[in-house]
Parts: structure tokens; sequence; C-alpha cells
């Protein structure tokens, strides 16, 4: 397959997704705070390109309907070189937006699953392809499923956690997985999945 025949369209669905979902979850928002911090490190396989590196930073902004369930945001960044019959390197940052439901668990480990909306700026360089560099390069919007696992480094009173995230990235010319490992420190502790008292409510 000729790589300068792979055609540029606009993502345009999750876009339309997330304008008409914020709203809704703004007034369904029980409570809306800070519940943690994470960042991760790891190796990112975007198609016809080389394994190449990943970083994410995600903050926990609260939770809609259930405690369980996390409204998170963040930076997501990675590169990796062209493998397109020709060299060149591939870079992205941008930001993410979505849910992450923890699944139920008193125990040390707790898996969960998630999506999330993502707008990223991509720089290319192909100098033998100067063609497929200009394809390449740009804004994109795109989604992403994910999952992994959470495990806390304190049983009796869990504030930090190990955690293992497996991501596929959907936009287009830049699909990828992503797999990367981090930290998260979450300072309720247990209480991140306590319903807020009616004290808690009207402070």
């Amino acid at each position: 397959m000729n790589p300068t025949r792979v055609h540029r369209n606009s993502t345009l669905v999750p876009a339309v997704a997330l304008a008409l979902l914020v709203p809704s979850w703004a007034t369904a928002q029980e409570f809306l705070g800070f519940g943690g911090v994470e960042a991760r490190v790891g190796v990112v396989a975007p198609v016809d390109a080389t394994t190449g590196f990943g970083a994410s930073l995600e903050g926990d902004l609260g939770y809609m309907g259930t405690p369980w369930l996390r409204v998170v945001g963040g930076l997501d960044l990675w590169s990796a070189d062209v493998d397109r019959q020709v060299s060149g390197s591939l870079t992205g940052v941008g930001g993410t937006f979505g849910l992450r439901f923890d699944g139920y668990n008193q125990g040390r480990l707790i898996p969960y699953l998630g999506v999330n909306l993502l707008a990223q700026s991509v720089s290319a360089e192909v100098p033998d392809d100067l063609e497929l560099e200009e394809l390449l390069q740009g804004f994109y919007v795109g989604a992403a499923i994910r999952g992994g696992v959470a495990y806390a480094l304190n049983e009796v009173e869990p504030r930090t956690w190990f955690t293992g995230d497996v991501r596929r990235t959907i936009m287009n010319n830049v699909d990828r997985w992503s797999v990367e490992l981090g930290i998260r420190y979450t300072p309720r502790g247990r209480g991140t999945y306590a319903p807020p008292t009616r004290e808690t409510e009207t402070d």
C-alpha cells in the first residue's frame, strides 16, 4: 500500500460526543472535586512506526453518579520512528478527557476500564518524503479505550498505588497501542469511593 494514498479525514464523532455529554455530566455530577493524580511512563506502538516512548499525567476530577465512575482529564505525550519504507520521526502531545470505572474491591488490587477523548498536535519529520510528512503532521481528535489495574502499597489506608495501563487509541493516520506503568496518589484513600455526607455536600 502506497503510504501517500492514506487519506486525512476529520474524526468528528468524538468531538460531537464530547459536546453532547459535557452538559449532562455537569448536572449529574453529585460531587466534583480532586480525587487524586497519576503519572505513567511506558511504550507506544503506532501503526506503521517502531515502538517508541509514551508518558501520561492524569487528574481525577471527581465522580459521576457513583464514586466508582471517575471523571478524569490530563496530558498525553508520545514519540516513535516512522516505518513506512522511509525513515522519520513522529511526536504527539495533547489533552485527554473521559471516564474511568474502578471495579469495586476492598482489597489491594482494583481493576478498571475507561474511555477517553483526545485532542493532539502531531509533528512529523520525514526528509525523504515531504508529502508523507505533511500527511502525518497536524491536529487530531480521536478516542481511546483502556483497561488496567491499581495495586495499593498500604492495605490499611491506601493512598499510593502502583498502576498498569493498556490503551488502544483510534486516531486518523496515528492509531496506536500504549502500555504504561505509573503511580497514583489519592489523598482520601478509600474515602475516594465513599459518597459524600450532607456536611460535605453543603461545604
